[in-house]
């Protein structure tokens, strides 16, 4: 097995149950896992790794319902499951409750997470796809929206709790970030499959009324060991 503590990271699929593996299997997800998981490190040093579940080969296609993860994984030996997180979908945000072991979110209808997360000043910006009624395989008509949130506790915007809102038609990319070298602040980019109503565009630039500017505690990159 691998050095977990060295924050290698691959997936493991066995009859949709997918783990997240650092050395051993920090979570099983009772659905598919198809993107990179992101990880960040905390003020305690705990590792927490986040990710969502959706079937990226078949964007279109009806599944069971499909969530959003972030786990605390504290201990380097502990297999995770649901029953160790606390649901907040319904709820305002996660109270760090030492009992449990992060959160998650459950998506509604058909919605679903095609592209990993990314995590800059504390907060993790998520994108999901929700397709049109009726549609099947490869059509890609449907909602594209953007999750900002807390990258500790789920809230959403200070003040008004709104965690997501829509940024277009289509399955939506990875977010990006762009920070100015100078100043230190930054900015969010989602491209969407399909431009927006009347227009040519297909990149969203998103509004976060948040933004702190703080350094990043994410993991820049990591080594995958099995690759020579």
């Amino acid at each position: 097995m691998f050095n977990k503590k060295l924050f290698i990271i691959y997936l493991v699929i066995i009859n949709l149950i997918i783990s997240v593996c650092l050395s051993t299997n920090v979570f099983a997800a009772a659905a598919g896992i198809y993107t990179t998981p992101t990880l960040a490190v905390d003020a305690t040093g705990s590792l927490w790794v986040y990710v969502g579940t959706g079937d990226k080969t078949d964007p279109a296609g009806s599944e069971a319902t499909d969530t959003f993860y972030a786990i605390r994984d504290s201990d380097f030996s502990s297999t995770y499951t649901e029953n160790n997180l606390e649901n907040i979908t319904s709820t305002s945000s996660y109270a760090n409750d030492p009992g449990k072991h992060g959160w998650f979110l459950r998506f509604g209808g058909r919605e679903r997470c095609l592209a990993e997360p990314l995590i800059t000043d504390q907060k993790v910006y998520i994108t999901s796809y929700t397709p049109a009624a009726g549609s099947s395989g490869c059509d890609t008509s449907g909602v594209a929206k953007l999750y900002i949130i807390d990258y500790l506790t789920g809230g959403g915007e200070v003040g008004t709790g709104v965690r997501s809102e829509v940024i277009g038609s289509g399955v939506p990319s990875a977010p990006v970030v762009s920070v100015n070298p100078v100043t230190g602040s930054y900015d969010i980019y989602v491209s969407t499959s399909n431009a927006t109503a009347g227009t040519d565009a297909h990149t969203f630039k998103a509004t976060d009324p948040s933004a702190v500017n703080t350094p990043s505690r994410n993991q820049i990159y990591w080594h995958d060991m099995r690759v020579k």
